[in-house]
């Protein structure tokens, strides 16, 4: 990021596309020379404006899908997980020790919704397949343990109050800003 760019922001809103800016701009370590390479309108862009940003995500989508269907497929005729795995030329992998307050399975990657999934699962049930962020899972939970109970919880509470008033306020002062006439323009000037 740049420092202190305020000056640069509002030059840029009074250029043209292509249009490099007549000020050399001196930050506290660098000089910058900035050329507007393109503006876009304001709303929903179009999908040529987006496609390369949001290829990756539609790319591991379809993927996801596709494994999800082959997965139900060997679910489908397995009783077991070794079965399914075997029917799909992958291995069981062990987990020991899952958290819910910790969603990170080893391996992987934080897997909110495969995690959420097996702590509201039956014990010695073969799940139904969950498409997580790094891949498709099945699972069977050999039981619960009930951890220890928390000594302190007041401090998790009150961080947890904290960040609940802060996402609040937040909530309500962008919904004030959506359903407003007001047009912020504090951008050019500050």
């Amino acid at each position: 990021g740049l420092d202190n760019p305020r000056q640069l922001i509002r030059d840029s809103y009074n250029a043209d596309k292509g249009e490099v800016l007549d000020q050399v701009y001196q930050m506290d370590n660098a000089f910058v020379i900035a050329r507007l390479t393109d503006i876009k309108p304001k709303g929903t862009l179009p999908l040529d404006a987006v496609k390369k940003d949001i290829e990756p995500m539609v790319r591991i989508a379809v993927k996801g899908k596709m494994l999800k269907e082959k997965m139900d497929k060997a679910l489908a005729v397995a009783a077991s997980l070794n079965q399914v795995a075997q029917k799909i030329g992958k291995f069981v992998m062990p987990i020991q020790n899952m958290v819910l307050a910790n969603p990170v399975i080893p391996g992987a990657a934080q897997e909110n919704k495969l995690v959420g999934t097996v702590f509201g699962s039956q014990p010695g049930k073969l799940s139904k397949t969950v498409i997580g962020e790094a891949g498709v899972y099945s699972f069977v939970v050999d039981g619960f343990t009930n951890p220890a109970p928390l000594a302190n919880t007041y401090k998790q509470k009150e961080s947890m109050m904290q960040s609940i008033a802060q996402r609040s306020l937040g909530s309500a002062f962008q919904a004030l800003q959506d359903k407003s006439e007001i047009k912020d323009n504090r951008v050019k000037f500050y």
